[in-house]
């Protein structure tokens, strides 16, 4: 089993540092792989609705999206870190998430998605709930954690923030676990992947 993390903050500060580091450490700890791509900093635009995509199941922006994509399709599960400007997540983040998703026409339901958001002032909440909404829409199961999941982003993330990210990588590994048992022991499939329209 392996994970895609997505690194969506546009600094690399020691913050998603340490948030990259607590998840491969319980990940690798379950036998899990990880996969890191940072996208904070690049150039990504949003979904224009030409519907290329939906023939040649990849999006017409020769961008990371379609780099990555073949990555989410080999993973069983996808973290996504948002940096929080004033009260939303980072455009290019949920560009990127929205156009990997809709683009490509491989299955996702039953990969996992988790997501984290990082603020220096106040509530990122709403982030988290902006990432989380694309997962839903795709059938993907989404992890929780505990209190704090919102991490605040100033010289070093404190214990409670990164007790958060070791909850969810491994409430992330013991459900990519039953869905794997799942697979094996009760012949438990998902249905084919079907299109919406945009």
């Amino acid at each position: 089993m392996n994970i895609l993390v997505i690194n969506g903050n546009s600094k690399n500060t020691s913050t998603t540092k340490a948030i990259i580091d607590e998840l491969k450490s319980v990940f690798e700890r379950d036998g899990i792989s990880i996969v890191s791509e940072n996208i904070g900093g690049n150039n990504i635009r949003g979904c224009i609705s030409c519907d290329h995509c939906r023939n040649v199941g990849k999006c017409v922006f020769g961008d990371a999206v379609n780099e990555i994509a073949p990555k989410l399709e080999e993973a069983d599960g996808i973290v996504v870190i948002s940096s929080t400007y004033y009260t939303s997540s980072n455009p290019t983040v949920l560009a990127f998430i929205d156009r990997i998703l809709f683009s490509t026409n491989f299955e996702k339901k039953m990969k996992v998605g988790a997501s984290i958001a990082v603020s220096k002032y106040g509530s990122c909440s709403p982030s988290v709930e902006e990432v989380n909404k694309y997962f839903t829409s795709y059938g993907m199961p989404v992890i929780s954690s505990t209190f704090g999941r919102t991490i605040h982003d100033s010289t070093e993330p404190d214990e409670t923030s990164l007790q958060s990210v070791r909850s969810l990588a491994e409430n992330m590994s013991f459900l990519l676990r039953c869905i794997e048992l799942g697979k094996l022991s009760y012949g438990f499939d998902v249905s084919p992947y079907e299109r919406t329209q945009r």
